[in-house]
């Protein structure tokens, strides 16, 4: 909570394990396994380029599907335009990633607010490579689509969607799709009753910690006036 926060000193350990753990190979001290998708999710996020490929590499000589899993969501998490197109071009392209992954790998990918709206462009474009490599109204595909999309919450992406879908003849999938459908409407609900209180909260949240940090600065320059009053 305190990586996705961006608290500093949290993001510099994981930086520091991920380093040890990817970098320098020390298997025998890697984080616990709780902790190593965060750890590995930083590392990507502030290692750049260099890091993302050390990631890419680890995952293609990764045995456990569970490591493998860690490694798709920190490739994932990547914040560069550049390397989020690499990792959906990977999808669609070559065998780095079996189609089982696919699933998960674009939920990732929409999790992240960089890579969300490139991650549907992309799919959309390239629709007919993903019929190909998932199969035509297969779970997979149908799957991929419920991976990027259950967490759409505006009309105007439940428009697109739907627009989208209509001429992909998935009839025959079309209960599964009004699930989904329903889901970006629960999701425009929500925001519609949740959006400004949560907003109106936040930005209490943040004044009361502003007055906090200005209390704290006061008192640490009152100390050290004391402090310097009573040796002079």
């Amino acid at each position: 909570m305190a990586c996705r926060l961006r608290h500093r000193d949290c993001i510099k350990q994981a930086q520091f394990r991920y380093n040890e753990w990817i970098m320098k190979k020390k298997r025998k001290l890697r984080p616990s396994p709780e902790l190593l998708g965060v750890v590995l999710q930083e590392g990507v996020r502030q290692g750049g380029i260099a890091a993302w490929e050390r990631t890419y590499t680890a995952y293609l000589e990764a045995k456990s599907p569970t490591e493998k899993y860690h490694l798709i969501a920190a490739m994932a998490s990547t914040t560069q335009p550049a390397l989020i197109s690499r990792l959906l071009r990977l999808c669609i392209e070559g065998s780095s990633f079996r189609p089982n992954v696919i699933p998960r790998l674009l939920s990732d990918l929409t999790r992240n607010e960089a890579a969300r709206a490139l991650t549907w462009r992309f799919f959309r474009v390239n629709y007919k490579d993903f019929v190909r490599i998932l199969g035509d109204g297969s779970n997979l595909l149908i799957n991929s689509l419920r991976a990027m999309l259950d967490k759409f919450s505006t009309q105007e992406d439940l428009d697109e969607v739907k627009s989208f879908l209509a001429d992909k003849r998935l009839e025959h999938n079309q209960a599964r799709l009004n699930q989904l459908f329903e889901q970006i409407e629960l999701n425009i609900q929500w925001r519609r009753l949740n959006e400004r209180p949560l907003r109106e909260w936040l930005e209490k949240w943040d004044e009361e910690r502003r007055v906090i940090q200005r209390r704290r600065r006061h008192h640490r320059r009152h100390s050290k006036h004391h402090h310097s009053s009573t040796h002079s």
